[in-house]
């Protein structure tokens, strides 16, 4: 893609809060141990796995998961949660653990294809590793999750809010390594990245003696926006050398259309020889400052939303289907088949247990969401968010339609 498209994205009035307070490594080894302390009191607690690690104190957050017992007794379920803790404790855990039971923690590589996961307390406990060619199945879901929900998208809903909370910034960025190396894992092939991880790494190493940080920091932004455009671009192809994936895909009749979504978020499909770049360049003229996000994705992805709203087992996939997936929108696809439909089905019962024994537990308030695209657990609740949205969409399309009219001819040369 075409930098100097991204370059129009100014740092200019971009509010930088939450910065990143300097700790020491012993103060988050304390954090946790407060925690666990108030936490096994109730003996409710099986285990306890730390995800990933501390690799920058004042940065990092804390990632842990709980398994519990299937059926929780205590009454007050706060005592799980990080905000009885500390303030100082909080700001060091950032977000609260993820819960599971004992037979949800068997299927955690439907939330993360490669954990790197340990035991800090309990028990180790067994976890099915799924075979080879699921576990490539698995991968590419997840890698495409990736991308309609998070790369770019919420690196341009930062600055187009002009508001970047710069610590959950910082680990936004860093995240995007997770995304290569499930593709190189699935290509075979190395997508030459290491340097941009490494200067990265040194910078978030060096951050509280950075004195021009805010400014190195939105460049990072604008480097992570170009990089995942083109990790999109080496999944498409993947997808389409891959015979059991591909699908025969009808082109939308318009494709200016945008899709909708409960979080001020809009998809927008790019065909018919219509570019990212064109795309970008629009979004960035026309919504700078709005608020709005578009979220630029080739067809290729959006087969898997057709399979997961046409799965309809409970309250992930009836969110995907009602909120998300509308094929006025956004095209007619062919669902995936075969085992990558299974393998879909089967993360969507996983994910529909978990809300369901959250929920049943009194747990919802007291866990991270892991359910896919922002599914909200509360469907009166997502009811009464929809009810605004549908005021706003209608306003925008309006705004949208005079906008294409009057600018189209100008941008792409028709």
């Amino acid at each position: 893609m075409d930098r100097h498209i991204l370059n129009k994205l100014n740092i200019n009035k971009i509010d930088f809060c939450n910065e990143p307070v300097l700790y020491d490594i012993g103060d988050y080894y304390k954090a946790i141990e407060h925690y666990l302390d108030k936490i096994i009191k109730t003996n409710e607690v099986k285990s306890v796995i730390q995800v990933g690690d501390i690799s920058i104190p004042g940065i990092s957050d804390i990632d842990l998961i709980l398994i519990l017992e299937k059926e929780i007794k205590t009454i007050n379920t706060d005592i799980f949660s990080i905000f009885q803790l500390s303030k100082k404790d909080i700001h060091l855990f950032l977000h609260e653990p993820m819960i599971f039971n004992i037979d949800l923690i068997k299927n955690i590589y439907y939330w993360s294809p490669y954990p790197k996961f340990k035991y800090i307390y309990g028990e180790d406990l067994k976890i099915d590793r799924p075979a080879e060619d699921e576990a490539e199945i698995i991968a590419t879901i997840i890698l495409i999750e990736y991308f309609i929900m998070g790369y770019p998208r919420k690196a341009l809903e930062m600055i187009l809010n002009r508001r970047i909370r710069v610590r959950e910034a910082l680990c936004y960025i860093n995240g995007i390594k997770y995304s290569i190396e499930i593709l190189e894992s699935l290509t075979g092939k190395s997508l030459n990245y290491g340097k941009f991880l490494k200067d990265y790494n040194d910078f978030r190493f060096n951050w509280f003696n950075e004195s021009d940080r805010n400014n190195i920091l939105f460049n990072y932004l604008l480097e992570t926006i170009e990089i995942s455009f083109n990790l999109i671009n080496v999944l498409s192809n993947y997808l389409n050398r891959k015979s059991d994936l591909s699908n025969n895909v009808s082109v939308p009749q318009y494709p200016f259309d945008f899709k909708a979504y409960l979080d001020r978020q809009f998809f927008t499909v790019f065909s018919n020889g219509m570019t990212i770049d064109k795309w970008l360049e629009c979004i960035i003229d026309f919504y700078q400052g709005t608020g709005i996000v578009s979220v630029i994705l080739p067809e290729m992805l959006f087969p898997l939303i057709e399979t997961y709203s046409n799965i309809n087992q409970g309250i992930v996939s009836k969110h995907i289907s009602r909120f998300l997936y509308d094929p006025n929108n956004m095209g007619t696809y062919q669902p995936f088949d075969g085992l990558i439909k299974k393998t879909a089905e089967y993360k969507i019962k996983f994910l529909d247990d978990h809300i369901n024994y959250l929920k049943h537990n009194k747990l919802l308030n007291r866990s991270s969401n892991i359910n896919s695209f922002g599914c909200p657990i509360d469907d009166n609740n997502s009811k009464k968010l929809l009810r605004p949205l549908k005021k706003q969409y209608h306003q925008i399309r309006m705004i949208r339609d005079l906008y294409f009219i009057k600018k189209h001819k100008k941008i792409w040369g028709y």
